[in-house]
């Protein structure tokens, strides 16, 4: 018989990580531009260039990137993206 009360722990423990993992991802991106602005109180080009390059930067290279966790097994292929 399978314990249900661990993989429901499990389930609970990767929906955490999932959670903390997004709420740092966007607290990130709202933080940064709020941080050039402070720095660079009068203009707003290193906020804009920053958010402008790291978008580009999303859609040169997002393709590759989920073609390679695509054509991999799991595993191998996000730990190579991960640690290099």
């Amino acid at each position: 018989m399978i314990d249900t009360t661990s993989i429901t722990g499990h389930i609970f423990e990767l929906y955490c990580s999932r959670a903390l993992s997004a709420w740092g991802d966007r607290i990130w991106d709202f933080a940064v531009p709020i941080v050039f602005g402070e720095l660079y109180s009068e203009t707003l080009f290193p906020a804009a260039t920053f958010a402008f390059c790291s978008k580009l930067l999303c859609v040169l290279f997002g393709p590759q990137v989920g073609y390679i966790v695509d054509s991999k097994k799991r595993l191998p292929g996000n730990s190579f993206l991960v640690i290099d």
